[in-house]
């Protein structure tokens, strides 16, 4: 114990105590205690960051892929992590597959240091990713598959010979 603590200690059991006397203790203490309840407070009431892409489909129904990971059927919401290009697939049957990326783009208070200040301020904050694809009908018709995929193999060729003249 500090010597200014027992000698009030005494004078309180004596009944000495003057005004003002270990008080200088006590209110250390109950600042100590403010600060440390404020800052749990501060830490208990911090805002989150809540991601959610919202993919829906025309028509709906159809079965999604996110870098190759099946998250569900159109309408479907999924939460993320981070921000970027992602790899979307779509298939549904009797319609054509769309395959292609679509961005995640962060909104300004997702910007780097920004982003501090809002994981610490006590409100939510929400980012909502929207993206609609709609699909076509597939071609039932064999021949019109077949010419489209022959005048996809001679693009590809004459890509290729292209790419190897000098």
């Amino acid at each position: 114990m500090i010597a200014t603590e027992v000698t009030a200690k005494r004078a309180s059991q004596r009944g000495e105590a003057r005004r003002g006397e270990g008080t200088d203790l006590r209110f250390a203490a109950t600042r100590g205690g403010a600060l440390c309840a404020a800052g749990l407070a501060a830490i208990l009431m911090t805002g989150c960051l809540e991601r959610v892409i919202h993919i829906t489909s025309e028509p709906p129904g159809a079965l999604v892929h996110l870098n190759d990971q099946e998250v569900g059927r159109t309408p479907v919401d999924v939460p993320f992590q981070e921000f970027g290009t992602y790899d979307v697939r779509l298939t549904l049957d009797d319609y054509e597959p769309i395959h292609e990326g679509a961005r995640a783009d962060a909104p300004p208070w997702e910007w780097p240091g920004l982003d501090f200040i809002a994981m610490i301020l006590p409100i939510p904050f929400r980012t909502d990713v929207r993206w609609h694809f709609d699909l076509e009908l597939a071609e039932s018709d064999v021949q019109a598959l077949l010419d489209r995929a022959i005048e996809q193999r001679n693009q590809f060729h004459a890509e290729q010979d292209g790419a190897a003249a000098p």
